[in-house]
């Protein structure tokens, strides 16, 4: 089933993609995010990715926070509980091996990501099960390297 602007604009997916030298990305939409037409053609695919991640892949890898997370969250900096809450899931990508992205929530949709965590030890598409793979080649981002850009802009995604 095709995923609708309806649901785009209620709801904060998580999607999947592969960069330019074959790492892995993950992206959270927060309602105003960008998302690649990709993506938007079947929401099975979508959940299929996201329950192998947290599900199957062991969180051992250790991640980083990236230092300028918070200038760009809406999150007060000074609030831990609304900290860590907010970080949690970012965290738990970056220890799959994934660098972890969240959207700008300012400004009309689609907008860009921002990096929050990235792994120390990053996963490759080739380290992953063929139909998990598959899907995500769906997804390339030829244009980027997440190892360097903190910062997508949308029409790299779109």
């Amino acid at each position: 089933m095709k995923i609708s602007d309806e649901v785009l604009e209620v709801s904060d997916l998580d999607w999947f993609a592969v960069d330019q030298n074959g790492l892995l990305g993950h992206f959270a939409t927060g309602r105003f995010g960008g998302v690649p037409k990709s993506i938007l053609e079947s929401k099975e695919s979508l959940q299929e990715i996201e329950d192998y991640f947290r599900k199957h892949v062991p969180k051992t890898k250790h991640c980083t926070i990236h230092p300028k997370w918070s200038d760009n969250a809406d999150i007060d900096p000074k609030d831990s509980r609304s900290v860590n809450m907010y970080l949690n899931d970012f965290k738990q990508m970056a220890s799959c091996g994934l660098y972890s992205y969240d959207a700008y929530n300012t400004g009309p949709r689609p907008s860009s990501y921002f990096l929050v965590a990235f792994p120390d030890m990053p996963l490759s598409i080739k380290d992953l099960p063929d139909n998990i793979r598959q899907m995500i080649e769906r997804t390339p981002l030829p244009d980027v390297s997440f190892r360097f850009t903190s910062e997508i802009v949308s029409n790299k995604i779109i």
